[in-house]
Formats: C-alpha cells, structure tokens, sequence
C-alpha cells in the first residue's frame, strides 16, 4: 500500500510525535524503557502476541532512521513480514508530504489475498490516521502559544 497525504506541521513537529509515541509505547509493549536518543537505525526489540494458535514472538527492527526525513520499520508476522516507511518532504513552513509504504511479504498465498482486499480499508484507515495526528499536533502548537 502506498499513500501520499499533505498535512499543515512541520517535519520536526511530524518526527517528535513519531518518536515520542514510540517511546511512550514501548515500554507497554516490551516492558523496557528507552529514550528518544534510542530511536535510530538498526535499534530492534522484540513483542509478544497472543494469536488463537498461541504465543508468536515478533522481531522489530529501524531499518531507516533520519530525523526529518526518513522512518522505516521492518517486523515478522506469523506468515512473513511486514514493511513500514515514512519519507517526509518539506513544502514549505508547516507543510509537509507525508509518503508511506506499507508491504507485507507473506508465505501463506491464501493470506496475502485476504490482505489484498483489505488494503483499500486500510488506506481509508492511515488517512484518518494522518488526519488525527496533524489535528493533534496543530491542537498542541496552539496550546502553546496559548500559554
């Protein structure tokens, strides 16, 4: 799946809420903590998810890192593995375009169609999502001038 959307942040602005939700999350997932300066490439850490067919160890790894610009991230799944990347292009102050990729790599051929018919609701999704980050991010810039 790709997509391109145009939000009203900044790169910086994009990348802290990015890393500052990694970090907040982690330690829910892991139970480890880490600090931004954690968040590079190569860092990696595994997650435990209860499936119907029992416990499946995910291995997460940054496989790209360059704060304004780039966040890739690579992580099993039960049947493969599934690839996501943020790539970030600066248009201007507080506007930039966001591209994300998101490619999954199945084994089980039944799977990768059932994920093909899913794509089209999954693209709906990580609009909304976008969405609801630059919301987040301009409600937060606007506390601040606030204060």
């Amino acid at each position: 799946m790709k997509l391109s959307k145009t939000l009203k942040i900044s790169k910086e602005e994009y990348f802290d809420f990015i890393v500052n939700s990694f970090v907040q999350e982690l330690p829910k997932a892991t139970k480890k903590r880490v600090s931004t300066n954690d968040i590079k490439e190569g860092f990696s850490y595994k997650q435990t998810y209860q499936l119907k067919t029992g416990n499946f160890i995910s291995r997460k790894v940054i496989t790209e890192f360059e704060y304004g610009k780039v966040y890739a991230l690579e992580m099993d799944l039960p049947d493969g593995k599934q690839y996501f990347k943020h790539e970030i292009q600066e248009k201007g102050p507080f506007k930039i375009k966001v591209h994300y990729t998101e490619i999954v790599n199945s084994k089980n051929s039944f799977q990768a169609i059932i994920r093909r018919f899913r794509e089209f609701t999954a693209k709906a999704k990580m609009s909304g999502r976008f969405e609801a980050i630059e919301k987040h991010i301009i409600s937060l810039r606007d506390e601040e001038k606030e204060a």
